[in-house]
């Protein structure tokens, strides 16, 4: 990642992300905890906190006179209280300052919602750790999710109820707006007491804590993006970012520990935005570099097959010229000293002729402008030719011959061309052989093509290389003399015949050089 940050463009968009994420922490810190409440399921509410509905108030008297004999802990009621120890019933207020008892403040937030509590005045010592400082009530559901609701009957308080706090509905319940929608203050005061029985509280997340989680879902949302490929990368991040908002829900079910949720999912789609449309530029320029560093590499070959070709071109009138002389030298001198070295002399100028006559071919390969002349031949006789072409050369080294030519019908091809390719073949085979060795050469009809190899009893070409040697200037051994052209020529001339060439060799085994043509003008 060290090499897109130094990368100007990379870093701009590195900025924007980090700018809109942190402006996004404090614009959502009042309703932080909105998001969790919709999205999760119902949650389970303690069981020791039970609403009874009442429909008079001369039902709510005789009501809480059972519920003493019933023993339970508290009793909250819209103005009254009762704690089992002192058994003495304590009117409590809502939003009511002027009370001398235990008071809740329901305030809600600038956006008319509410959040968040008051404890006005506490003098009962069962909620002694109740403070003054705002407590943000953990919603366990929507309304109605403490249930169910005892509707209250003269002599049927429903069973169970001992040690339990009772919160009496009576008809004048005032509807609060929450992040869940419309309460009653009768199940908004239920979910402070399931909240304070249950230690589930919300505590205020710091600012520090977002940053750091958004610092590390951004590391891990760029990461994904620049290392993977673009279908993968997408794929992940989507993953990545269910995985997150999962996690995120489980802790604060589990251990009331908010994370954000709605601040790392807009930065993921922003981080994916950018850096995607980085990488698209990025690919884009290094497209358009590498076409224009193709261009001028054309460029360059283009000049320097053309240099090659007019200098090969040059070449052949001084050639030429040198081997009529030393022809002419030759029937007129009788020292055998002189005439060996004349002939040493012709044989180098012969070598030199057919490596410019490569050159040029290859600079008409190049050009595009070789053509075929086809005409109808007999393959043996091309063989027959290319073999007596390079007698002298094997018979040097003492190498013998072997031809295991079939009948074949004669074909349409280039002759003079397929017989460059024969002749290198078997220059090659002479080349690599060891002295007193032998060449085999094969021809046979398979099927709609004919088939022609030439196999050495050479060192072999080792596996790694053999698929380098039919390229353009390569040579498997420097110290053998040549310029890497004949194969590379040889498989261009085979593969305008619309065949194909081959190599079977093993070290320490010989080679088996070859080709394919086919009987009918169709590719084999």
């Amino acid at each position: 990642m060290l090499d897109w940050i130094k990368n100007r463009d990379f870093l701009i968009r590195l900025f924007v992300i980090v700018l809109v994420s942190s402006v996004m922490v404090f614009i959502t810190k009042t309703n932080k905890f909105d998001l969790h409440f919709k999205i999760r399921r119902a949650q389970p509410t303690s069981p020791q906190v039970q609403i009874i509905e009442v429909e008079s108030d001369e039902d709510l008297n005789a009501l809480i006179d059972e519920l003493i004999k019933k023993e339970v802990s508290h009793i909250f009621i819209n103005h009254y209280i009762f704690d089992k120890k002192t058994q003495w019933v304590t009117p409590f207020a809502i939003n009511d300052n002027n009370k001398q008892w235990l008071s809740l403040e329901f305030k809600p937030d600038s956006d008319g919602i509410i959040r968040r509590f008051n404890v006005i005045h506490n003098p009962s010592p069962a909620f002694i750790n109740w403070n003054n400082d705002k407590l943000t009530i953990n919603f366990r559901g929507p309304s109605n999710t403490f249930v169910p609701f005892y509707q209250y009957e003269k002599g049927d308080t429903g069973t169970s109820l001992k040690g339990k706090t009772i919160v009496l509905s009576t008809q004048e319940n005032p509807v609060l707006t929450t992040p869940l929608g419309l309460f009653s203050e009768t199940e908004l005061m239920a979910s402070v007491l399931d909240n304070y029985f249950e230690k589930r509280f919300i505590p205020d997340g710091k600012t520090s804590v977002q940053l750091l989680i958004l610092t590390i879902t951004l590391l891990v949302s760029i990461f994904l993006l620049l290392y993977l490929p673009s279908t993968l990368a997408l794929v992940s991040t989507f993953v990545f970012a269910l995985f997150y908002v999962s996690l995120s829900l489980w802790f604060f079910d589990n251990f009331t520990f908010w994370t954000p949720i709605v601040n790392p999912l807009i930065q993921m789609l922003l981080t994916f935005l950018l850096i995607t449309n980085y990488k698209y530029v990025l690919n884009e320029q290094t497209k358009w570099n590498l076409e224009r560093e193709s261009e001028f590499f054309q460029e360059v070959e283009e000049m320097k097959t053309n240099f090659l070709s007019l200098f090969s071109h040059d070449l052949k009138t001084p050639l030429a010229k040198i081997i009529g002389i030393t022809d002419t030298l030759t029937s007129k001198i009788q020292d055998p000293d002189l005439l060996k070295e004349l002939d040493k002399i012709t044989q180098a100028s012969r070598d030199l002729e057919r490596y410019i006559k490569r050159i040029l071919k290859m600079s008409q390969v190049q050009s595009k402008n070789m053509s075929l002349n086809k005409l109808p031949e007999d393959i043996n006789n091309l063989i027959e030719k290319s073999i007596e072409q390079n007698k002298l050369l094997a018979a040097e080294k003492g190498i013998e011959f072997i031809k295991k030519l079939q009948p074949l019908f004669m074909i349409d091809i280039d002759g003079p061309l397929i017989q460059e390719v024969l002749v290198n073949f078997i220059e090659n085979a002479i080349t690599y052989s060891p002295p007193q060795s032998q060449i085999t050469i094969r021809s046979e009809e398979q099927k709609n093509y004919i088939r022609v190899s030439v196999s050495d009893q050479g060192p072999g070409i080792p596996k790694k290389v053999q698929d380098n040697i039919w390229e353009k200037y390569y040579r498997f051994e420097s110290e053998k003399a040549g310029y890497g052209l004949g194969l590379f020529l040889s498989r261009y001339v085979i593969q305008l015949h619309k065949g194909q060439v081959f190599l079977n060799s093993k070290e320490s085994h010989g080679c088996e050089f070859g080709f394919i043509l086919p009987m009918n003008e169709e590719k084999v």
